[in-house]
């Protein structure tokens, strides 16, 4: 027994093969018949004249925090999304170890009555196990958010020890689920590193096996 059957659509798995028409037969929160299906299903839907498909990954997503307001995640859900990578362009929901970029995420927190119970990635990725997200949720750790709890909002390159501690922190939140990290080189404090600081920190995420994603040092005229 199914209890959900989608006939009549056309299936667009992902994988890169032809659409095809096929039945959809759902059971628990698993794919159970996949092609001419007959069996009896608590629920069917004609679905003739749709796509089928799996939920798409947004790849660049600034959710984050917004989880916190709206575990459903609604807004993203309704639009076919069901993965979220979050902490692009440097900024992340941890970590947050210096007083000025603790601050600053107060504030942007006060505006929808939260209060950060953490200070480090892990931290949050903790919080969020206690919500019924309605998305998968995987993140890259901000090199604003590393930088900044190491030596605060600078515009100069970090001591040994700085670049050490960046370092140590961003290993620190891979080994505690991150995926790998990014960075925001048009906006403090990320536009005041140097390429070096990036190939320290991009040395420490491919001993994890971690992605880099960054949003570039210019995006007007020196794209071309």
């Amino acid at each position: 027994m199914l209890d959900c059957l989608l006939t009549g659509g056309v299936v667009v798995d992902g994988t890169g093969a032809a659409p095809r028409r096929a039945d959809v037969g759902i059971r628990g929160d698993r794919i159970a018949a996949l092609g001419v299906v007959t069996g009896p299903a608590a629920q069917v839907l004609d679905v003739a004249g749709r796509i089928v498909a799996p939920g798409f990954i947004d790849m660049h997503s600034h959710t984050d925090t917004f989880l916190l307001v709206d575990p459903a995640a609604e807004s993203k859900v309704m639009q076919g999304v069901t993965t979220e990578v979050c902490g692009n362009c440097g900024s992340s929901p941890g970590p947050w170890l210096h007083e000025t970029v603790l601050a600053q995420a107060r504030s942007q927190l006060a505006r929808y009555g939260l209060q950060p119970a953490w200070s480090t990635l892990a931290g949050f990725l903790e919080t969020l196990e206690d919500r019924p997200l309605g998305v998968n949720f995987a993140t890259l750790v901000g090199h604003g958010n590393l930088r900044a709890s190491a030596m605060g909002y600078d515009n100069r390159p970090p001591t040994e020890a700085e670049l050490e501690r960046m370092c140590g922190l961003l290993a620190d939140e891979l080994e505690a689920g991150a995926f790998g990290f990014s960075s925001g080189l048009i906006y403090p404090p990320g536009c005041y590193c140097d390429t070096e600081e990036l190939v320290a920190l991009g040395r420490t995420a491919a001993r994890h096996s971690a992605l880099y994603a960054t949003h570039m040092r210019n995006e007007g005229p020196r794209v071309v």
